[in-house]
């Protein structure tokens, strides 16, 4: 079974499904290159599991923590984007703003394309608006 350290979802999402993870972060206490591709790899599982159960997600990005390295991956329907390590203690500012990224944009900057499929109902509909909420669950 796959579970990520920590994902992102809406708030009053209970109990969570895959249909609901806005993005997802994993752990690692050490930065050592084995444990940023262990980290890479369980990322792209939950990649597959949200492509799967999201037909609207175009790309699904997430993070990896290792240590004080923070790493952000892109994955697509067709391959996977990761970035250069941001030191947490030397680049808060920068910290922020991923994390700022993550919580306070558009959906469809996080990669959901609502031109194709909406909530309910499943076509297309110019007038939807969604109301975002989001908090962020522990494992």
């Amino acid at each position: 079974m796959c579970n990520p350290d920590i994902i992102l979802v809406r708030a009053g999402t209970d109990p969570v499904k895959w249909a609901d993870v806005i993005s997802a972060i994993e752990v690692k206490w050490r930065d050592q290159p084995d444990l940023l591709q262990k980290a890479i790899g369980q990322l792209a599982d939950v990649a597959a599991l949200v492509f799967h159960y999201q037909p609207d997600r175009q790309w699904f990005p997430c993070l990896s923590l290792c240590r004080t390295s923070l790493h952000m991956s892109v994955f697509t329907r067709g391959g996977s984007l990761h970035t250069v390590p941001l030191d947490l203690h030397k680049d808060v500012a920068q910290f922020t703003k991923v994390m700022n990224y993550f919580t306070q944009t558009e959906f469809g900057w996080l990669g959901y394309d609502w031109r194709t499929f909406m909530l309910r109902g499943q076509c297309w509909d110019p007038d939807v608006h969604f109301i975002r909420t989001l908090i962020i669950a522990i494992s």
